[in-house]
């Protein structure tokens, strides 16, 4: 559990100043909801500790020797490392996370399906509250990403918890798409 903390701290350090792109809340809120639904599907410390370092790398001066002087587990490395995305553009970073899916390690890839979930509902409330603007995408790509996603976790995933939420979840992203058009 100690570990589960020092996730939280180092994530609050290397997040602070950034802004969650939807409310401007502080980023850190997203990685920690993350963690939280992994909680919620009783998985282990380290998928929750995953859940709050999974954009750590891409997104900050964090480097995967900074999670293995911290004294991460291996475990916990690996899947931030197969978790961090390179691409450039919002359609490279969303291709290469749909190329590189089925071979992510089952945990990892259950991390990506709560970072989906977060970020789905984020995208869903924005599209209620600004009447359908987006700022990166255009919601027929939201959905083709989601849609495209959630036919892999068909795939790899036999829980059938992560599978109601993470379908319920691209549910009401096109019913929002639908009411506020695209």
């Amino acid at each position: 559990m100690l570990k589960l903390f020092t996730s939280i701290q180092l994530a609050i350090t290397y997040h602070d100043g950034q802004k969650r792109r939807y409310y401007g809340f502080p980023y850190v809120i997203h990685p920690i909801r993350v963690a939280a639904i992994l909680h919620k599907w009783c998985l282990g410390t380290d998928e929750q500790i995953t859940g709050v370092l999974h954009d750590i790398v891409e997104d900050t001066g964090c480097t995967q020797s900074d999670l293995r002087e911290a004294g991460f587990s291996t475990n916990v490395q690996r899947w931030v490392e197969q978790l961090t995305n390179s691409g450039k553009t919002w359609e490279e970073r969303k291709q290469n996370i749909i190329d590189k899916a089925l071979g992510y390690d089952l945990p990892a890839f259950i991390v990506k399906c709560a970072d989906r979930i977060d970020n789905i509902n984020d995208l869903s409330m924005e599209i209620q509250q600004t009447g359908g603007s987006c700022g990166r995408a255009s919601l027929d790509q939201e959905v083709w990403y989601a849609e495209e996603f959630l036919k892999i976790a068909r795939r790899r995933i036999e829980n059938a918890f992560i599978l109601r939420d993470l379908d319920i979840t691209v549910k009401f992203l096109k019913e929002m798409v639908v009411e506020h058009g695209s």
